[in-house]
């Protein structure tokens, strides 16, 4: 704990900046337990651990938890997606339809879902934080796919002149675009395809790592583009 928020230096007992703290992940926040860390979620600040219920809510029947899992309180909501669906499964508990609070849905997450315990995982994907869709430029979204001609459209009309199927630095397998030069550069929208002083390679020219047409949907729909009654929540 002393190590984490003080220095010494020529002798004197000095305050540790902030930057030079420990991340959340590793900084300790009471001596008394190692393990508990400190977080926020939407304004709420708190010391300890994160608790995640999941319980059926079903018309005319009593809610009933069915998975509780406790974690740090700085691991991703998301993470605990799979291994709760995994848990469902052993015992039989799996719901049809599975409705999350933001945090726990991401495209990933709702095909995954549906491919492997035939669950609909229903909630708001987490909004993109690519430069894009904070200063108007052109998203992933605004690009057209056609998986039978495996080719993508830009905004503007041009069609891609390569398709590559490739891996991620994950291992994930990825679709990767690439448009004309001869096209992009005359482009009077090449601003929103590129951040302000970028390369000369537009963004377009590294367009969309789409792994399947129901990702994209899902990420277009915000995790389900039907309107069922969930019959679980997390």
């Amino acid at each position: 704990m002393w190590i984490q928020q003080y220095f010494v230096d020529n002798g004197q007992v000095r305050r540790q900046d902030l930057k030079d703290r420990p991340p959340g992940a590793e900084r300790l926040v009471t001596p008394y337990d190692t393990h508990a860390r400190g977080s926020v979620k939407r304004g709420i600040f708190w010391d300890g651990y994160k608790v995640h219920l999941t319980e059926t809510c079903e018309p005319d029947r009593p809610n009933l938890i069915t998975h509780v899992a406790t974690t740090d309180s700085t691991a991703q909501d998301v993470r605990l997606v799979a291994p709760i669906h995994a848990h469902l499964a052993e015992r039989n508990l799996l719901p049809d339809y599975h409705l999350v609070y933001a945090g726990y849905a991401t495209a990933r997450a709702v095909v995954t879902a549906r491919r492997k315990h035939k669950v609909n995982l229903m909630g708001p994907i987490l909004a993109s934080t690519r430069w894009q869709t904070r200063d108007g430029g052109f998203s992933q979204a605004d690009f057209a796919i056609d998986w039978v001609n495996p080719q993508v459209t830009c905004p503007n009309g041009v069609i891609s002149s390569r398709w590559i199927e490739d891996r991620s630095q994950e291992g994930t397998a990825v679709v990767r675009a690439r448009f004309p030069t001869a096209a992009c550069h005359p482009c009077k929208s090449r601003e929103q395809c590129r951040p302000q002083g970028g390369g000369v390679a537009p963004a377009r020219d590294q367009m969309a790592k789409r792994r399947c047409t129901v990702d994209f949907d899902a990420q277009k729909h915000g995790g389900d583009a039907r309107q069922a009654q969930p019959l679980t929540m997390t």
